[in-house]
């Protein structure tokens, strides 16, 4: 990789690779989860940089299947990424990281919080759901590979480029067809689930976000014990990359988390 700061581990069978920002030994490790068909770069290097100049340990791994980080199995189960998780995290001898998720990612970092909470400082997520409803099945129909080649020939360009490094630039079709599979039926979590949350959360949306919609995040938050809503107003799902948007998840982050002094 022509970057310095992507770097590859070995983790619970698959090759990861990820990026990293700030000091190696710093106080505190914030550990961002991309959403589905993105990559760490896409959706956190704004982030990435914000944070590690504030002096937080920055890892942001692509997800299994996606961009340069394999899928040792023919399909994608969001508890096994979260399994991943841990294992990314022990490999690179982090005890306990803060866990920011956008979308998937942010049911991926629930799903380490109830499975590993060993692992799990807190966990933000943005945009990120606790069942399958009809918002969600919606936005699935959106990453049908098929309609993609042809009302968006733009998009499926990058999603080639995005994903493609280790099987070829017709991957990003079967990762969607993975994708439309596991958000079809995952997560599927009830109150009593979302209960065994024991770590601080932070459950967040865009205004305007049509695929996590208000009732969800208000469920969350109510399901949580001690978990805080907010919401960004003015904008949509994905808001956090570029701009206020940005800007405006900095702040509930940096008001969130504990100092990154040791």
């Amino acid at each position: 990789m022509s970057d310095p700061f992507w770097r590859d581990v070995a983790a619970n069978g698959i090759s990861v690779r990820y990026l990293e920002r700030g000091p190696t030994d710093a106080g505190e490790t914030l550990l961002f989860l991309h959403g589905g068909t993105g990559t760490a770069a896409r959706h956190w290097s704004g982030q990435l940089t914000d944070l590690g100049v504030l002096g937080y340990r920055c890892l942001a791994p692509d997800l299994r299947g996606h961009g340069g980080t394999t899928n040792d199995r023919d399909g994608l189960d969001q508890a096994l990424m979260a399994d991943d998780q841990a294992a990314f995290l022990e490999a690179l001898a982090v005890e306990r990281a803060h866990v920011v998720g956008f979308s998937i990612g942010g049911v991926i970092g629930l799903y380490l919080a109830m499975r590993r909470p060993e692992c799990v400082a807190s966990v933000t997520t943005i945009g990120s759901h606790m069942t399958v409803d009809e918002h969600v099945i919606a936005s699935n129909a959106t990453i049908e590979p098929g309609r993609i080649t042809i009302e968006e020939p733009d998009w499926a360009a990058a999603l080639r480029e995005l994903h493609g490094a280790h099987y070829g630039p017709g991957h990003w079709r079967q990762l969607c067809r993975w994708l439309m599979d596991t958000w079809a039926r995952q997560p599927a979590w009830t109150e009593a689930d979302l209960a065994r949350v024991a770590v601080p959360a932070l459950i967040g949306r865009g205004q305007f976000d049509d695929r996590a919609v208000q009732g969800q995040i208000d469920r969350m938050v109510a399901a949580i014990p001690g978990a805080r809503g907010f919401v960004v107003p003015g904008v949509g799902h994905f808001f956090h990359a570029s701009g206020g948007g940005r800007a405006a998840l900095n702040r509930e982050l940096i008001r969130f988390l504990p100092p990154a002094a040791a």
